[in-house]
């Protein structure tokens, strides 16, 4: 009976309209939150597995496409007001965030990140007339890039490396008053959760943080006991370390966005095994070393040498991977066995990223994150494709940016997919 009774209720309701009144049709006529209740009851009792739908449970509510449950949601995981205010002003400014990412990029490919030799925390004006110019130029010309690189170098020719640094520098300050404005107005008209304000103010915290990190790490390279192999460069130690702040300050405004704009309160969908959820936050670590492990490329510029693939000169490992002491700085500052690292991390990306797909694809998700997950094997054989180019072209600007541009990419759709099933039930 109890089967029979699930079986009327999974019906369309034009269909049992239709059928002959039964008991379970005479004495269930009510609405649709209890017949959510009663169909898992029936479903227990049948011993079938939890199964979850999306169009009822008991105690829920409608908000657009979106469900929610009181059941399960915490108060800090309710809808607040004005949320998709909220999340639009989140993912804008991670998008912002995307943008400087690029354009330090672009600054550090274009050697145009020691151009500014001083440092001012509000920001200022660039030069506006040639006196203002020539006064820049020689502070640029009293370190060691433009004596052992631009001894040539005219002011015209320093302009085309200053501006690019000048408005990353900008950028940052411009993404801290597009944070803060709202972030004030949300907080003050009581519109935000104490949970979601604490997470927001330490995201804001890290962003200002983060620029002294910026500046600690050109520092190293207005230094000339920091020079690689007699060449000006930043410390990559210091490079890796603001990238990955950045990366960090990104993804933790991304999912933010995500948590605004759909709470972690349970979906009513089949029930996934953890191991997916586990799985996909390995991959999306494994992804996160292997964009660190290209930061010490970039610092040790390793992407000019075994411009080929897959063998760096006569076999697949380089000859001179242990070739400096200690032999833990191999790891970090020959150029041989960086490149061969980060070949080493990104292949193992790739197909670790393949074989998650063909063993997460199994399962039933929502169509949200059916869709981030056909993005993440998809970006990363993008990705692959983008950094074997950019090393047989010996990395040219446009090439560096946009393989950088895919490595933040691949992680969006892991932490989008990580969060689309975070609100699947597991088993």
């Amino acid at each position: 009976q109890n089967k029979h009774m699930l079986s009327v209720l999974r019906r369309p309701k034009t269909l049992r309209r239709s059928l002959k009144p039964t008991y379970a049709t005479q004495t269930l006529r009510v609405d649709i939150k209890t017949i959510g209740r009663v169909v898992h009851l029936l479903e227990a009792s049948c011993g079938s597995r939890q199964y979850y739908d999306s169009n009822r449970h008991s105690r829920g509510s409608y908000r657009g496409s979106r469900f929610y449950s009181q059941d399960n949601a915490k108060a800090d995981d309710q809808p607040m007001p004005h949320y998709k205010s909220i999340a639009t002003w989140l993912f804008g400014t991670s998008a912002l965030v995307f943008a400087m990412i690029m354009l330090g990029a672009y600054t550090r490919l274009t050697e145009s990140g020691l151009s500014m030799t001083t440092w001012k925390p509000q920001g200022s004006l660039p030069p506006l007339n040639q006196q203002e110019w020539e006064e820049e130029f020689e502070k640029y010309k009293q370190h060691p890039e433009f004596e052992i690189l631009n001894t040539d170098m005219d002011v015209e020719g320093f302009k085309k490396i200053f501006y690019p640094e000048y408005f990353h520098r900008m950028l940052g300050r411009t993404i801290g008053l597009v944070f803060a404005v709202p972030f004030a107005y949300f907080a003050g008209r009581g519109f935000l959760t104490a949970s979601l304000r604490n997470k927001l103010i330490v995201l804001f915290t890290l962003g200002g943080i983060q620029g002294g990190v910026g500046w600690w790490m050109v520092k190293s390279g207005l230094k000339e006991e920091l020079l690689v192999d007699d060449h000006p460069r930043v410390s990559p130690y210091r490079l890796t370390f603001h990238l990955s702040s950045a990366f960090v300050i990104y993804l933790g405004l991304l999912w933010t966005g995500f948590s605004v704009l759909r709470p972690a309160s349970k979906l009513l969908v089949p029930a996934i095994p953890k191991m997916v959820g586990r799985s996909a936050l390995g991959i999306g670590i494994m992804a996160f070393m292997t964009s660190m492990s290209g930061a010490f490329v970039a610092g040790n510029d390793a992407g000019l040498v075994y411009n080929e693939f897959p063998y760096m000169g006569d076999g697949l490992v380089p000859e001179g991977y242990w070739d400096l002491e200690p032999e833990y700085k191999n790891f970090f500052e020959n150029k041989e066995a960086v490149q061969f690292n980060h070949r080493l991390l990104a292949i193992t990306t790739l197909f670790s990223t393949i074989g998650f797909y063909v063993y997460a694809r199994r399962f039933a998700y929502p169509k949200n994150a059916k869709i981030a997950l056909n993005h993440v094997v998809g970006m990363s054989v993008i990705q692959a494709l983008l950094g074997i180019t950019t090393l047989l072209h010996f990395v040219p600007t446009h090439l560096g940016v946009a393989h950088q541009a895919g490595a933040l990419s691949y992680l969006s759709f892991v932490a989008w997919f990580l969060h689309a099933i975070k609100r699947i039930p597991t088993k």
